[in-house]
């Protein structure tokens, strides 16, 4: 992007300069007004050489976002030089500074911004002591005296508040849409996530099958010649097993579809949790709930929102071995169904806490493939929610999903 921008940037300096040119052209041919050419000649000479000194960098030093800001900058720099040849603050073309916040609030990140408002602003500030008077005919006599020199410092004082609202509205503004497109691609990273696990039950569904019906014909059979026990017992696990990953890939194409279509349906929290927590294994007696019967009833996606609290206590499970407690209640004040999930283990420190629901980061990689807290997150968000994440080292985790109104009946 930085690359793009100067080079953009580029063009409208050489444009600038041609436009100062025939500015000085025009100022000599027409007003009578002979311009310092020595001077700029000089300020027009630094911005052509600092272009063409742009133009054959290296691409590595082009991409670095400080170069664009500090291209913006000397443009600032060579702009008061310009307007304080003929007049300072009397020049009509001092509203140009305008044209460099702009662009900077354009290009740049919020902190270059304002470095170029601020930068802008006292160099426009600095014309009214630094500058060549323009001749008394041009209007030059005047410049700091009775009311005309009032309404220049009004124009400074003008442009000042000006540059300020501009860069607070688009630092805003740039948020917001860094924000949506990181929404979007994220919502995106869920949906693929989400074929992919329809396409998978579709996929493994037929070999389940196969296994289901080979295990059924095999234990009929040993048990209709007296087979060995252990080994009528072992296939009867096979087939629970079986079942079992069938119930799961069924779910998980069922929330696939919840997601793809927006199906939603009214449901207690208690009833989606004991689905999620069904779908654990044994310990999943270690799981404590508190305050679920008393939130009011929600329309969520419910084999998709099971999916998203299956994998955070199942994370929580494996972080240590005390109880995880889950405590669910509803905040009237900023109406959102807030449910924290605590588990006592080692904790995490700040730095991975913070990236912990980024995709395929794992602490573990030998137990799974990093994507529990990011399906947990991204469901989560598809849902208008959020997801904040605090730990202690030694102490434990604490995750809270707050789910919003909206999605309550």
């Amino acid at each position: 992007m930085e690359h793009s921008a100067l080079a953009t940037l580029t063009v409208l300096r050489w444009i600038a300069v041609a436009l100062f040119a025939a500015i000085a052209f025009v100022a000599s041919a027409v007003a009578g007004y002979q311009m310092p050419l020595a001077g700029l000649g000089g300020i027009v000479g630094l911005a052509v050489i600092s272009n063409l000194g742009i133009a054959y960098a290296p691409e590595r030093i082009t991409r670095k976002p400080w170069v664009v800001g500090a291209t913006v900058l000397f443009d600032i720099v060579l702009l008061t030089a310009l307007l304080a040849m003929p007049g300072g603050p009397t020049n009509a073309f001092s509203e140009l500074y305008v044209v460099n916040v702009a662009l900077a609030a354009t290009v740049l990140a919020s902190h270059w911004m304002w470095i170029a408002a601020i930068t802008a602003s006292l160099a426009f500030a600095s014309l009214f002591f630094i500058h060549l008077p323009l001749p008394a005919e041009l209007g030059g006599g005047h410049a700091h005296h009775g009311n005309y020199g009032i309404h220049l410092q009004g124009m400074w004082l003008a442009f000042v508040v000006a540059a300020a609202a501009v860069v607070a509205f688009v630092s805003r503004l740039a948020a917001s849409l860094r924000k949506e497109r990181e929404e979007r691609a994220r919502a995106s990273q869920l949906l693929g996530l989400a074929t992919l696990a329809a396409g998978a039950a579709h996929e493994i569904g037929n070999p389940l099958a196969t296994i289901r019906v080979a295990a059924d014909e095999l234990h009929d059979r040993l048990k209709s010649t007296g087979g060995d026990p252990e080994t009528l017992n072992d296939l009867e696990l096979i087939n629970l097993e079986v079942d079992r990953a069938r119930s799961v890939l069924d779910r998980l194409a069922a929330g696939a579809g919840e997601l793809d279509h927006g199906s939603t349906e009214a449901t207690e929290l208690s009833v989606v949790l004991a689905t999620a927590i069904g779908d654990l294994d044994s310990d999943r007696e270690r799981i404590r709930v508190v305050g679920a019967d008393e939130v009011p009833p929600v329309r969520w996606p419910i084999q998709a929102a099971s999916q998203a609290f299956v994998q955070l206590l199942r994370n929580a499970l494996q972080a240590g071995q005390g109880d995880v407690v889950v405590t669910c209640h509803y905040n009237t004040q900023r109406h959102r169904v807030e449910i924290d999930v605590l588990d006592h283990g080692f904790g995490m420190p700040a730095h991975v806490a913070a990236k912990s629901t980024e995709q395929f980061f794992t602490t573990r990689p030998a137990e799974g493939m990093g994507l529990g807290l990011f399906i947990t997150r991204s469901l989560v968000e598809h849902l208008g929610g959020e997801i904040r994440i605090e730990s202690w080292p030694q102490r434990g985790t604490r995750v809270r999903l707050a789910l919003p109104n909206a999605g309550v009946v």
